[in-house]
């Protein structure tokens, strides 16, 4: 650690590869930081026992070390087993970035009572491993399973991650939502209330036109749509400029009628309060019934803490407004060097562009937030896609795909209704709304619970006896005496001939309920087991001719018998 420090002395005034907000770097190849590394005594070949050294049970007496400076070792030698792993494969890989950055301090230091500004910031040196392939921490993992099944919402274009991990997946399936097409309205505006269009690129948003636009058309989806509405933004400084501007021209008052309104903070303690306080809010609305659209407007931001994780089911989001397109920063030194190093191995390694790895991650950020409204079977909301960029090449009225849409997942993709103007967009969002009011998806009804036997029972007697009652005394009667007579003689011919032709002695009719018989069967039946003859020739082998005689016999004589002993076609 002190060799590292020491490197970092030597190397911090030439950081002049990048600046941004604040801070300055220099970046440092695999190749170079392990030579780098070799110098300072950090090798391959002692690596071992250098971790030895940590991993050891250190004496009671002996100093111990803290936690902070073994995590930070722990995950120094993490990055350094990579680097060295199967003969240093991976160190083109990586990139090494010796970064400074002003931050702010914990806490400032206070004159006379006052926090002096220029206190509550220092200057901070860090060195960054950043892996570029994502390979490098898959591959233990692809090369110890038998299989890997990767699910998520967000897989689709698969083909990137096919590239990224470097595995070849032979099955792929993009399948559509479980909810019908009427329980989702997926629309795409490119103009706001006024007509003026909505285009959140970074120059245009920082427009008050833009901005007053926007606040117009969240103030009209608010008075359409009950329950919670999210809203998602590329930036919390978009989602800031947004907050002051509504403020100061009293959009956001106006909101505040109809819904509570909320923002996404930073702060997980804070972020943590308001959700309780979010999910509380909608589910009062819910109880009170109130006769004005209730619920709560939540402005969030893309890759942020309400677009990921949390379920927001049923009434929590009737709606999810997204506006602009969430590209990262473009001028972020991670984004510039993973795009570059995309385009260096695209042809080698079979990576995408790094045009086409920027475009996805753009569009992974916005179907995940997108993903908040519709959480369950018969869930429904509305998806309000604004940015005049959604329509472009794209008729009015109709679902072409056009550059912008392509990256949308297939649930999305394929449902996107593209408004002529703001005013066909309103109708048609309250339209789906109202529907959905009056006929919300609900599971089909269960069977009514299945009756006890005793009413079962009691409710057949009832139906027998009413219909018996509508018959004439006289015929009932007649019918019941003959079928009584034709059943007695049609058995009592029956029994005799089968036990004639089986040989079955008196003891096994115990059909009859004869206590003495019963008692007498007893006594046979025990006999009849302990005597293999007469087992023998109470069960005969299937399938000899002599069964085969035997049943034709029994049919035969089981038809004469019925044709001379029924009586009921003489009778009719």
């Amino acid at each position: 650690m002190s060799a590292l420090n020491g490197w970092i002395e030597e190397n911090k005034d030439n950081l002049s590869d990048y600046t941004d907000y604040g801070s300055s770097g220099k970046i440092h190849t695999g190749t170079e930081i392990i030579a780098i590394f070799e110098d300072l005594g950090i090798r391959r070949d002692n690596f071992d026992g250098l971790v030895s050294v940590v991993d050891v049970e250190e004496q009671e007496d002996e100093k111990r070390l803290s936690s902070v400076p073994k995590t930070v070792l722990e995950n120094l030698f993490l990055v350094l087993r990579f680097l060295f792993f199967e003969n240093m494969k991976y160190k083109d890989d990586y990139r090494v970035a010796l970064v400074k950055e002003m931050v702010k301090k914990k806490s400032g230091q206070k004159v006379d009572g006052w926090i002096n500004r220029k206190s509550g910031m220092e200057l901070e040196f860090s060195i960054n491993f950043w892996c570029l392939n994502p390979a490098v921490a898959f591959s233990p993992i692809s090369a110890v399973t038998h299989s890997i099944i990767l699910t998520s919402g967000t897989l689709s274009p698969m083909s990137s991650f096919q590239s990224e991990l470097g595995v070849a997946f032979k099955i792929h399936l993009e399948a559509n939502h479980v909810i019908d097409k009427n329980q989702i309205f997926v629309g795409t505006v490119g103009q706001g209330p006024s007509g003026k269009p909505l285009l959140a690129t970074y120059q245009h948003t920082s427009s008050w036109e833009f901005q007053d636009e926007l606040g117009e058309l969240v103030l009209n989806v608010c008075h359409t749509v009950p329950g919670g509405i999210l809203c998602f933004l590329p930036s919390y400084a978009m989602l800031n400029k947004l907050l002051e501007r509504w403020q100061n021209t009293g959009v956001w008052h106006e909101i505040g009628k109809v819904k509570e309104a909320m923002t996404e903070q930073k702060k997980g303690e804070d972020f943590e309060r308001d959700m309780v306080h979010f999910y509380a809010t909608i589910k009062n609305t819910q109880m009170e019934g109130a006769g004005v659209v209730g619920g709560v407007f939540f402005m969030a931001v893309f890759r942020g803490k309400v677009s990921e994780g949390l379920d927001f089911t049923d009434d929590n989001a009737r709606a999810v407004i997204s506006v602009g397109i969430p590209y990262p920063n473009v001028k972020n030194i991670q984004v510039d060097l993973k795009k570059k190093y995309n385009d260096s191995f695209q042809r080698s390694r079979k990576l995408l562009s790094g045009k086409e790895w920027y475009d996805i991650q753009a569009y992974r950020a916005l179907n995940q937030a997108l993903g908040r409204c519709i959480r369950h079977r018969y869930d429904w909301g509305a998806l309000i896609l604004v940015d005049m960029r959604f329509q472009r090449g794209s008729s009015a009225g109709g679902q072409q795909y056009n550059y912008y849409t392509r990256g949308l997942s297939k649930w999305v993709r394929n449902k996107v209704i593209h408004h002529r103007n703001f005013s066909t967009a309103t109708k048609s969002l309250k339209e789906f709304v109202d529907n959905m009011m009056a006929n919300p998806p609900k599971p089909p009804e269960m069977p009514s619970e299945v009756l006890p036997a005793t009413s079962l029972e009691s409710t057949s007697k009832e139906k027998i006896q009413s219909f018996a009652s509508e018959k004439s005394d006289a015929l009932h009667e007649v019918t019941d005496s003959i079928i009584q007579t034709t059943n007695t003689k049609v058995n009592s011919t029956l029994k005799s001939e089968m036990m004639s032709s089986q040989n079955i002695s008196p003891c096994d009719r115990l059909q009859e309920n004869i206590p003495e018989d019963q008692k007498e069967c007893t006594s046979a039946a025990a006999s009849s087991k302990d005597s293999p003859s007469n087992h023998d020739q109470s069960e005969p082998r299937h399938g000899s001719p002599s069964n085969e005689s035997s049943k034709e016999n029994d049919e035969s004589k089981y038809s004469s018998s019925q044709a001379t002993t029924n009586p009921l076609k003489k009778k009719r």
